[in-house]
Formats: structure tokens, C-alpha cells, sequence
């Protein structure tokens, strides 16, 4: 509130408040509440810096993570897939946000039984170690999903999804 009483309502400084916010109160499981003020940190940040700015991708993720708290992995999608398109065209292309978001992409397109889910966390585990080096702990998780998705590939939702393509 002390930004909000000294500064336009439309400051980047208020979205990145608002964004704090939204974090803390998703560490406290207030996911419903923090939903409005990631919404609202989305759209000053867009205001001030363009639909296409990292920044925006950030938002982008941190509203994503509110929709999977609450169980809406489809809203969540669209969001992840506009964030990492941001930082694709931003970014090297084993840029570690790339590689992040790659694997969190997989995780919800998982839970919607999207089979690419594969292919996205085995290029994110891949960026991670390329980026941080084989014997970093942080990428034996990124590993371990890898082969957690590539077993639980249900053939019956492959072969939907080729039929639904073809």
C-alpha cells in the first residue's frame, strides 16, 4: 500500500508489489487471492513495457503458477506457451529462463495428458545441463521427469492426438 499512496496505480513498481504479493500469499496457500494481483501485475507490466517484453514473461509464469496452485492447468498452458515464445525470442537459445520454463511447460501439458510434455522436458533438462554441468543436482530432477513422462506416455492418448491431427 505505501507504493500504491506515491505512485501511479499503473507503476511497474506497483506490479512488482503486486507480484511479491501474489507469491507470499501462494506460499500461504491463498491461491484464490493471489490471483487478482498476479492478473493485475500482468497488465501494468504489459502497459509499461509491451505485450512482448521478458518482464511480461515473468508475470506471464508467476500467473501460470497461480492457475496450477488452484488445478487449472489448462488456463495455466497458454500462459507458459506466450511466456516461453517471450523469452525464445529474447534469450540464447539455451538460456537457463528458457530451459525453466521448457520443464515447467511439460509439467502442465502432462497434466493435461499432452503428449509433447516429453519433448519440451527433455529439451529443458538438456539446456540445464548444458548450462549448469552434469554433476549439478538441480538437473538430475529435470532427468528424473524425463523419464517419469516418457514412461507414462499412455498409447491410447498418442494415438487420439495423431487421429485428431490427421
Amino acid at each position: 500500500r505505501l507504493h500504491e499512496s506515491c505512485l501511479p496505480a499503473d507503476s511497474p513498481a506497483i506490479a512488482t508489489d503486486l507480484a511479491t504479493l501474489a507469491r507470499t500469499l501462494c506460499i500461504l496457500g491463498e491461491h484464490e487471492a493471489a490471483r487478482p494481483l498476479a492478473e493485475r501485475a500482468l497488465r501494468i507490466d504489459e502497459a509499461a513495457y509491451g505485450p512482448d517484453d521478458p518482464y511480461v514473461s515473468f508475470d506471464l509464469i508467476a500467473l501460470a503458477n497461480v492457475h496450477v496452485d488452484l488445478g487449472d492447468h489448462a488456463a495455466a498452458a497458454p500462459l507458459i506457451s506466450r511466456a516461453l515464445r517471450i523469452r525464445e525470442e529474447r534469450y540464447a537459445p539455451d538460456h537457463l529462463y528458457i530451459g525453466y520454463v521448457l520443464l515447467f511447460h511439460a509439467r502442465v501439458l502432462h497434466a493435461l495428458h499432452d503428449p509433447p510434455a516429453t519433448d519440451l522436458a527433455r529439451r529443458g533438462a538438456q539446456i540445464l545441463q548444458t548450462r549448469l554441468g552434469r554433476t549439478d543436482r538441480t538437473t538430475e530432477e529435470p532427468f528424473a521427469l524425463v523419464e517419469r513422462l516418457s514412461r507414462r506416455v499412455d498409447p491410447g492418448i498418442v494415438g487420439r492426438a495423431a487421429a485428431a491431427s490427421g
